[in-house]
């Protein structure tokens, strides 16, 4: 194959925070087994090693959870070793990772720096519409701890995109969210839709798909203003429509 394209969950779905909606929190316990624990290493280097055998021209190894950072970082910097070990023919290499950023610090940013990542942040809004469904284990809200470390990696230039779930609470607060982000020199964003538990019970962050298709039309308002006005901000899912147009 000449490109490959890996997702890998090293904590797999092992969490450090309890957002209400989670999706992936309810899959999992409604599984046999609803955590396999943290990757070992033999695994990791057995992962590497045959991706760089099958893969001809590139590899893109992206990460994602759970919480791919409560695996800790020297699971990342025996990650990179196997990577130079085995890139025999210096193949091109991205990585990316997928974090609520709680646990970020100097020592993640150097790695990010370093190998180049692209980093994508959970981050539903501003303050009080974050921590309304984003919450750790205590109940306590996450967004001051994320905001912060998204802060850091502005500071230090590392590339990096803002993935806001869409909720009932999001379509109500759309403007001043939009808004929010554009203050904060956020200039990539993903809004995805929140999903209802498996069971199909409901809470207070349940969408419909009026209240999606609402949202839609008036992000894209929003967007198509900026646009407009050459102040450009990406937002995937048009990105996408105007790659297919």
């Amino acid at each position: 194959m000449n490109h490959i394209n890996l997702l890998i969950k090293p904590s797999s779905s092992l969490c450090n925070i309890n957002c209400d909606y989670c999706f992936y929190s309810d899959v999992a316990f409604n599984r046999a087994h609803p955590s396999f624990g943290f990757m070992s290493i033999e695994t990791l280097e057995k992962l590497v090693k045959e991706s760089f055998f099958t893969a001809k021209n590139s590899i893109t190894f992206s990460f994602q959870g759970g919480e791919p950072t409560l695996i800790g970082i020297d699971f990342y910097k025996a990650f990179h070793n196997f990577i130079k070990k085995y890139n025999t023919n210096n193949i091109s290499v991205n990585f990316s990772i997928q974090t609520n950023g709680i646990l970020l610090n100097k020592e993640w940013i150097n790695l990010f720096k370093q190998e180049k990542y692209l980093v994508g942040i959970s981050l539903d809004g501003y303050k009080e519409i974050h921590n309304f469904f984003r919450k750790d284990k205590l109940g306590v809200g996450t967004f001051s701890q994320t905001f912060k470390n998204i802060k850091l990696l502005q500071k230090n230039n590392i590339d990096f995109n803002i993935l806001c779930v869409v909720n009932k609470k999001t379509v109500e607060n759309l403007k001043d969210i939009y808004l929010f982000f554009k203050n904060s020199k956020f200039k990539y964003l993903q809004f995805i839709p929140c999903l209802d538990k498996l069971d199909n019970s409901t809470g207070d962050y349940s969408l419909t798909e009026q209240e999606y298709g609402f949202f839609l039309d008036e992000l894209f308002k929003l967007w198509n203003n900026d646009l407009k006005n050459k102040k450009y901000i990406s937002i995937r899912f048009f990105d996408n429509l105007l790659a297919i147009i």
